[in-house]
């Protein structure tokens, strides 16, 4: 006679082990997960990768994988680095670059099957872009047309980030600090444009009707001399006026001294 528990037994215990195999993964609201058994994504019918919707999921461990990504906005900080710009002048330049993962199907597969690590991808990328564009620039560009060229980085990044799945959402240059020589060059124009003015009001306070009417050795003395130094050396973009630095209006400073000694 057939004994059906001796045939139960083994099926039973077969199940059992698989159920005791089997675990569950949470996807949370707001992410979006495609799940990978033995190495490749399940599909649907028509040929796309199967997006797992928020909420409970069976994985068997060794033949399922869960690969999940958040959907918000993340932001990555780009570090200072050193900028030569077309008019030689070098700057330390930070940027800002945000980016999202769109919810369609190709794109999650992009970003979470076929690229290794979206955010290394970025921090890796987006100096380069940075450096390429701003290098191509004169320094002054950067200031003018700050709108245009975050435009122009988030135009470039978005070329490459398409085939990682990955949407830029916005890529903003921040810092942007002159180094030390910069600074020198910089502040040089302002300090000689406004020597030159004070000197144009010397010539008027000694009864010259111009500079040119003044003896040229005098003029060099007076332009070269220290009572000829204005109150402030601070660069002429403070006040607007390249020939009148902020607080200074162009005035000499003890000019009766330099006239009687």
């Amino acid at each position: 006679m057939l004994d059906w528990t001796q045939l139960l037994m083994p099926i039973l215990g077969v199940a059992g082990a698989i159920g005791a195999g089997v675990s569950t993964r949470f996807v949370n609201e707001g992410e979006r997960a495609i799940k990978i058994r033995f190495g490749r994504a399940l599909r649907e019918k028509n040929g796309n990768p199967r997006v797992v919707e928020p909420g409970w999921n069976w994985v068997l461990p060794g033949v399922h994988k869960l690969r999940k990504i958040h959907g918000m906005i993340t932001s990555i900080p780009l570090p200072l680095r050193e900028i030569i710009f077309k008019d030689g002048l070098v700057y330390f330049v930070n940027a800002t670059l945000e980016y999202t993962i769109p919810e369609t199907p190709t794109d999650l597969y992009d970003a979470l099957v076929k690229t290794p690590d979206v955010k290394e991808m970025l921090i890796l990328n987006g100096p380069t872009i940075v450096y390429k564009v701003l290098t191509g620039l004169d320094s002054h560009e950067l200031i003018d047309n700050k709108d245009q060229i975050n435009a122009i980085l988030r135009k470039k990044m978005q070329k490459r980030a398409k085939k990682w799945g990955i949407l830029i959402t916005d890529f903003s240059i921040g810092e942007c600090k002159p180094t030390d020589q910069t600074t020198r060059l910089i502040q040089t124009p302002a300090t000689v444009k406004a020597r030159t003015q004070a000197l144009m009001d010397a010539a008027a306070m000694l009864g010259f009707k111009s500079v040119q009417d003044m003896p040229i050795p005098l003029a060099s003395v007076l332009l070269e001399s220290p009572f000829m130094a204005v109150e402030s050396t601070q660069p002429a973009a403070a006040s607007g006026n390249p020939a009148h630095p902020e607080g200074t209006n162009g005035k000499v400073v003890n000019l009766r001294s330099a006239d009687t000694g």
